[in-house]
């Protein structure tokens, strides 16, 4: 197993598209930065506005989850578009520990993703926007990495979608579900359709908005949203993981 996360390691930090990920990521971060730079300038908005808005600002775009799904959806399908699972198939003994390999790899990637997100525009508030409070750095990165566990749920069902099929549209539906909030669509219309409001509290997608741009919470309810929110994200991971894991032991990856 070692062998294999070593392996993908060498990949994610000599794949091109690693960095190409992270240059579009930090453009759009600097973009943020720039379009609310006016907020540096304007002393009714300079006490309210601080640097940890701009994190939260990029987390409620979605932007950034759907950045390292994209990502995590091109480095898994590479694997067989580039016929590199039959290069190393004799080497893998266990298919499991091959899907080890690559969470391990996600895992490090979504660490660099967000880490980066957040110094992005940590510095950039900082160099553009002097006169700017930090804000409640402590708090912030305890959301963050809840944001962290619900983008890894979306990234578990974009392996399975990219194992099961070994292709890449799958995982383009998945984004886009990110991008638009499909899930909330869809789960409105069963609510209404069975006359009922349970799903609610289980959404992913919202949860990223829950703390605006103060990352406090708005409405008491949203306390428990945020424990079904990572409850419902930790499920999603462990059945799509084990899934994954299925999918490929019953596949010749020869």
């Amino acid at each position: 197993m070692f062998n294999m996360i070593k392996y993908q390691l060498y990949k994610l930090f000599h794949s091109i598209s690693t960095y190409i990920t992270l240059a579009v990521l930090i453009v759009f971060e600097i973009s943020v930065i720039v379009m609310n730079s006016e907020y540096a300038n304007d002393p009714e908005m300079i006490s309210e506005f601080t640097a940890v808005n701009l994190v939260a600002m990029c987390i409620e775009t979605l932007m950034v989850p759907a950045i390292f799904v994209s990502w995590l959806a091109i480095f898994t399908y590479g694997e067989f578009s580039h016929g590199a699972v039959r290069t190393i198939a004799p080497f893998i003994r266990s298919k499991t520990a091959y899907y080890v390999s690559i969470v391990v790899t996600a895992i490090l990637m979504i660490t660099i993703i967000f880490g980066t997100s957040i110094i992005t525009c940590l510095v950039g508030a900082r160099i553009l926007m002097p006169k700017i409070a930090m804000g409640d750095v402590g708090f912030m990165f305890c959301h963050v990495g809840i944001s962290c566990i619900i983008t890894f749920a979306y990234a578990a069902m974009v392996m399975f979608a990219v194992n099961a099929t070994c292709s890449i549209l799958p995982a383009v539906g998945i984004i886009v579900m990110i991008l638009t909030g499909a899930e909330t669509v869809l789960l409105n219309l069963i609510e209404q359709a069975l006359g009922k409001e349970e799903f609610s509290m289980y959404y992913l997608s919202p949860y990223m908005s829950i703390f605006g741009l103060t990352f406090e919470l708005k409405y008491p309810e949203d306390e428990m949203h945020i424990v079904y929110s990572i409850v419902t994200a930790a499920v999603l991971i462990i059945v799509f993981s084990i899934s994954s894991c299925i999918v490929l032991n019953k596949r010749d990856l020869k």
